[in-house]
């Protein structure tokens, strides 16, 4: 049994968190963004497990290692000769800005449920990071935790 898996999912990540009844007792994500997102998560992990020998972490202690990076918004940059220059208010590392991170990483774990981890409820540790950075996507780790 591998004792890690990293991967990287490119595109900017989109929240779980409110969920609209549809009829039926059919219930979906309010973010009509998140289900595109949740198949670009599920096919990045799916092709980091394919080389492991044995498929998903199963019944043990997980860390899930998370940085989110998003681009920043045009605003931050100046213009004229200062163009590609972020101005000296905004040079923080970190967005404050919506999604809220604990969104994003409700919508991510849900996605890798079944294919990386049996269920998410094996994660017992996280490290969860927002950043600015391009291009825009989401570095995950997971690993089991040993002792």
């Amino acid at each position: 049994m591998p004792d890690s898996v990293s991967f990287t999912v490119y595109g900017a990540a989109k929240p779980a968190g409110s969920k609209k009844h549809v009829g039926r007792g059919i219930i979906v994500d309010a973010n009509k963004d998140t289900p595109k997102w949740k198949r670009r998560v599920r096919r990045a992990a799916k092709e980091a497990m394919e080389h492991l020998p044995q498929p998903m972490f199963i019944n043990r202690p997980l860390e899930l290692r998370f940085v989110c990076y998003r681009a920043r918004p045009k605003y931050h940059y100046g213009t004229g000769r200062n163009a590609g220059k972020v101005k000296k208010q905004y040079l923080g590392a970190y967005p404050l800005s919506p999604p809220d991170l604990t969104k994003i990483v409700r919508s991510t774990e849900d996605a890798l449920k079944g294919i990386v981890f049996d269920d998410d409820s094996r994660i017992v540790r996280q490290v969860n990071d927002k950043r600015y950075g391009e291009p825009e996507r989401v570095e995950i780790t997971i690993r089991e935790v040993l002792g």
